[in-house]
Order: structure tokens, then sequence, then C-alpha cells
């Protein structure tokens, strides 16, 4: 448990497409970045998203916006079923050309 005033943190590394692992409590937060490259992992990650997070959750998703478009947009629309999409915004590095879409969602 946090003391007042202070962040608890538990970070846990997972197979994004593992549908038997063990989750454990609900998170408050979850990021996860660049994991929508097969087409096949988009539904996987959904699933998965629904037992990671708690109600009131959020999670942030950064994602390389030329990479897999298609895929970024089918995982959009599959997840607004569940969670809203409250923030989405393209940005680049200062003196670099590598944007990064970052989407943030909230289960209600």
């Amino acid at each position: 448990e946090a003391a007042a005033g202070q962040a608890h943190v538990r970070v846990q590394q997972m197979d994004w497409c593992d549908q038997t692992a063990d989750v454990g409590q609900p998170y408050d937060v979850v990021m996860a970045c660049d994991v929508l490259y097969q087409s096949a992992a988009v539904d996987p990650i959904v699933d998965l998203l629904r037992r990671l997070l708690r109600p009131g959750g959020t999670f942030l998703l950064a994602d390389p916006p030329l990479r897999t478009p298609e895929n970024r947009k089918r995982f959009i629309e599959t997840i607004g079923a569940v969670m809203e999409k409250s923030y989405m915004r393209t940005v680049t590095h200062k003196g670099d050309t590598c944007e990064l879409c970052i989407i943030q969602f909230r289960v209600p």
C-alpha cells in the first residue's frame, strides 16, 4: 500500500496475445507501445485489456502512425465497444522525423 501522497507502481511484462496470462488484480493504468503490428493481435489485446483494467481505469497506447494504420483503426473501433477514447494526438520528438500516435482510453 502506498503512503499518503505517494504512488504505488506495479509493473508486469506480458505477452499481449496470451489469453491465459494471470493478470492478478486489475490495474488503474495500462500502457502499451507498438503492439498492433500484427492484425491477429488486435482482438486478443482488446480481450486482455478487459481483464487488465479496473472500472475507471485508463489505457495509454503509443503506436507508430504509419506502421499499421489499418490495425490501429480496427483496434479503435473494437475497443470502442467497451472503452471511451478520451485523447488522440500524433506527436513528433523535436529534431526527429519519427512520429508516435498517442491514444488514451478510459473504462466507464
